[in-house]
């Protein structure tokens, strides 16, 4: 086996032959530490959904608002439009599931939405947050980051619980949604680049927010007010900060930055504790000879990647703006829905509870649908659930307009709940496919931009229903055109990447000259490798760009 003085003394000079050295991706496998990694990962969820779900509760109006006087009662103050603040002879009854800021602090009626408003200023925390995070993380690496993120955020959700105003709730929530934003902006990269290709798309349904989200709306209902809420989130996600001590750094994030004989130490240490036999062990080096080799050889035109680099070919250019586009509507529709459940008929924690275990059901199902048949793709997926959403949207669009909601409620109330269900496998399969498109060198900044794209959605949904108060109407037809839209475009311009290996490197751009340089002659990538091929045919030019 290779030792660490190998590494030192290997002449790049000498021409490399790839033929019987196996990718990295052979390395990956379903082992002990792939589950030690999973809940480490489902940990740090429990904080960064948590606190993403948070709202929905903590900023949830109350069902009514009446106000008793000594000889009268006023029924519902909001629905007479009076201002319940001026209301000095008769004390206000606030009827509520959840005592909420709203209830705490009398945000209630038109009030309402200062609370919205809240919400999304603390959605640009969230924006911020996984877009610096995530490029430091492509940077500095994926494991620190993430941890200077969560523990961030576990320190500063304890100040958030003790708020005594709606604005001092709305600062503090605002800097914990920026710390929020590294931990959901990086957590996702972290995990999936450590699990094999085959197993990527059930364990994005096991280890996600569905499962979670019913968790956590358990935990609302048992804390029933938002500060308790706020601190158990806080408490069941600190188990990350003992598992912190027992995983590593990405291995495949070291390899890429060239730091061989760390992501050497790293793969020896994940082989210890999967038991593996030493006929791999010995593959192993040999990939990671091979690995060091190709980073002398490329090292004096090694150069930090940006945002900008997402849009290095047109193919790529094409698929970033899809990509963005479509989550800003996902997200739109989702939030915008979410934020907007108390409005729903039936009670906020039943129908929670029954759209978690729905979306929860609708991953299960479509990840034993993925694992089992190949034409079960991301595109496919996609399709299905994106037409369903845009079909429950523009149904309630079309109740709203003739005005029939009264009698139609029960039918909103399931579009709704299927809709928001159903955009779980449109983030889901989103993800993957850009996981499975975008190279190494810039995959944690694709998706942290991706991630922004989607908290930019995020702070506009509150605002949507706030500003459309007067007609529903507008809004669901805003959603149903979004998700149409998104369903066409992601179908006719992105390719399916399903059963690829991740990519390493940016796909060479479209030469006007033909021919090769000498390292790319003296290094061939061997075909479904994890790095675009650096010697192409014309045929196999198309498919390194994608």
């Amino acid at each position: 086996m290779s030792s660490a003085a190998d590494y030192e003394v290997v002449d790049s000079e000498k021409p490399i032959t790839l033929a019987n050295v196996r990718p990295f991706e052979d390395f990956v496998r379903m082992g002990r530490y792939c589950y030690l990694i999973l809940i480490f990962s489902e940990f740090l969820l429990l904080s960064g959904a948590g606190n993403m779900v948070y709202m929905v509760y903590a900023g949830a109006a109350p069902r009514s608002v009446s106000c008793v006087g000594s000889n009268f009662t006023i029924e519902d103050v909001c629905k007479q439009g009076l201002n319940h603040r001026e209301l000095t002879d008769c004390e206000l009854k606030i009827d509520y599931e959840f005592k909420s800021i709203n209830v705490e602090f009398e945000y209630v009626c038109k009030e309402t939405a200062l609370v919205k408003s809240s919400i999304s200023v603390q959605m640009t925390g969230v924006l911020v947050g996984t877009l610096l995070f995530g490029s430091l993380s492509d940077r500095f690496g994926r494991l620190k980051i993430l941890m200077f993120s969560f523990s961030m955020t576990s320190f500063v959700s304890i100040f958030c619980s003790f708020s005594t105003s709606l604005t001092m709730f709305t600062v503090l929530r605002t800097i914990l949604g920026f710390f929020t934003g590294g931990v959901i902006g990086t957590y996702g990269v972290y995990k999936m680049e450590q699990i094999p290709k085959k197993h990527r798309f059930w364990v994005a349904t096991v280890i996600a927010w569905a499962p979670n989200f019913i968790f956590i709306n358990a935990i609302a209902f048992l804390a029933n007010d938002w500060r308790t809420f706020q601190q158990i989130i806080f408490a069941i996600s600190c188990p990350a900060f003992v598992l912190y001590f027992y995983v590593y750094e990405s291995p495949r994030w070291l390899i890429q930055r060239g730091r061989i004989s760390e992501a050497r130490e790293v793969m020896q240490n994940i082989q210890r504790i999967d038991r593996a036999n030493d006929l791999k062990k010995e593959e192993m080096e040999k990939m990671l000879d091979v690995e060091y080799q190709k980073h002398l050889a490329k090292e004096g035109k090694m150069k930090n990647y940006t945002i900008r680099h997402l849009f290095y070919t047109p193919s790529m250019a094409l698929a970033t703006v899809v990509l963005c586009s479509g989550v800003f509507f996902t997200s739109m529709i989702n939030y915008g829905l979410v934020f907007n459940m108390e409005s729903l008929a039936g009670s906020l924690f039943l129908n929670s509870v029954i759209m978690g275990l729905l979306r929860w059901f609708i991953n299960i199902i479509t990840g034993v649908l993925d694992y089992k048949y190949k034409v079960v793709g991301r595109k496919l997926v996609h399709f299905v659930s994106q037409a369903t959403i845009a079909f429950s949207l523009g149904s309630i669009a079309t109740i709203y307009y003739f005005d029939i909601h009264e009698e139609y409620k029960g039918f909103i109330r399931w579009s709704t709940i299927i809709a928001t269900a159903t955009t779980s496998q449109i983030f889901i399969s989103k993800t993957i496919l850009a996981m499975e498109f975008y190279p190494t060198v810039v995959r944690n900044s694709a998706l942290a931009f991706k991630s922004t794209c989607s908290r930019v959605g995020t702070i506009c949904a509150p605002q949507l229903f706030i500003l459309a108060a007067s007609t529903l109407t507008i809004p669901y037809t805003i959603l149903f055109l979004m998700a149409t839209a998104d369903t066409i475009f992601f179908q006719i311009t992105l390719p399916e990447t399903k059963g690829r290996a991740l990519p390493e490197n940016l796909p060479p751009k479209r030469r006007k000259k033909s021919g090769l340089d000498e390292e790319e002659k003296m290094i061939p990538a061997p075909k479904n490798s994890l790095m675009y091929p650096l010697t192409t045919t014309k045929s196999e030019e198309t498919d390194s760009k994608l």
